[in-house]
């Protein structure tokens, strides 16, 4: 197999037509009993997400996105998601710590088992 410069090209029309549908998706409301609802436009990438990798998986010949790339976005998309619970999490675990003292922190890894 020969190397090839389009082989390992991310198709960026195809990346962004994703996002900015998704956002469009993301901005449409439904009221049910008074309430609206909403997937917000990263409900709405994540949606579209599926649906383009569902249309890449049964017309392989557009969307290509090396290998190399989803990589980076999986292993970046899940440490900036770590992080986000982490900072989200970090306070209530400082004042339950405060509060019960470090019998949580014995109590809990004694539970998991």
């Amino acid at each position: 197999m020969t190397w090839s410069p389009i082989a390992h090209q991310t198709q960026l029309t195809f990346v962004g037509t994703r996002i900015f549908l998704g956002g469009l998706v993301g901005l449409l409301s439904v009221v049910m009993w008074g309430v609206p609802l909403t997937l917000t436009a990263s409900g709405g990438a994540l949606v579209m997400g599926l649906v383009f990798g569902w249309l890449r998986s049964v017309y392989p010949f557009f969307g290509r996105i090396p290998e190399a790339a989803v990589w980076i976005f999986e292993t970046l998309g899940l440490c900036v998601f770590i992080g986000i619970v982490g900072l989200t999490a970090g306070p209530s675990f400082i004042s339950g710590l405060r509060s019960t003292g470090l019998s949580l922190v014995v109590v809990g890894p004694a539970a998991s088992h």
